[in-house]
């Protein structure tokens, strides 16, 4: 863009020029009416300088429809970033509310869980006899708190009902060793 208003500016100098030659071109024919005149030669500066005009005005409108598009683009451009500055700050507070949803359903959870453990337990058992059953030697699943069962037995022993952390497991005395198995299990033994 400056190289061209820098040619723009050149070709209207050469132009000022060539009008300042003209002017004392006829200066000299006024002053001195015997001059030779070379009218081919005037006629030819005339036509030449028209058609300096013209091409310096149509390079000037290219100019300026150049500069009309460089303005619409930077305006683009502005409102884009805008719109991606919009896009922006609408995908962290959709992430937000995200996040807000999976904390409620986190605590609803834990609330339906404690509901769940309120509830009586499908096996009764005897609070009194509660043991807290903790070794090296069992499972991480399968340690925890134990209460005897007020109904069942296995081989004549009373079942005790893992309560706590879960209650998914049941442990029961056989042939001089303690069993803990799996809580599902316990129907299809009691049945034998």
């Amino acid at each position: 863009m400056k190289d061209a208003e820098k040619k723009v500016k050149e070709e209207k100098k050469e132009e000022e020029a060539e009008e300042q030659e003209e002017v004392k071109e006829e200066k000299k024919l006024e002053e001195d009416p015997k001059a030779k005149v070379d009218t081919d030669k005037i006629a030819k500066k005339q036509e030449d300088l028209l058609v300096k005009k013209a091409v310096v005005e149509a390079e000037e409108k290219e100019n300026k429809k150049a500069e009309k598009k460089i303005e619409k683009a930077e305006k683009a451009v502005k409102e884009e970033e805008k719109e991606v500055v919009k896009e922006a700050k609408a995908d962290k507070v959709v992430q937000l509310e995200k996040k807000e949803e999976d904390a409620e359903k986190k605590d609803e959870g834990k609330e339906n869980a404690a509901a769940a453990s309120a509830k009586d337990p499908p096996y009764k058992t005897l609070p009194a006899k509660d043991v807290h059953i903790k070794s090296a030697l069992l499972k991480d699943d399968c340690a925890g708190h134990f209460r005897q069962s007020k109904d069942h037995e296995i081989h004549d022993h009373p079942v005790w009902i893992k309560v706590k952390p879960a209650e998914d497991r049941f442990g029961w005395y056989q042939a001089g060793k303690w069993h803990i198995s799996d809580l599902a299990k316990l129907n299809t033994m009691l049945k034998e």
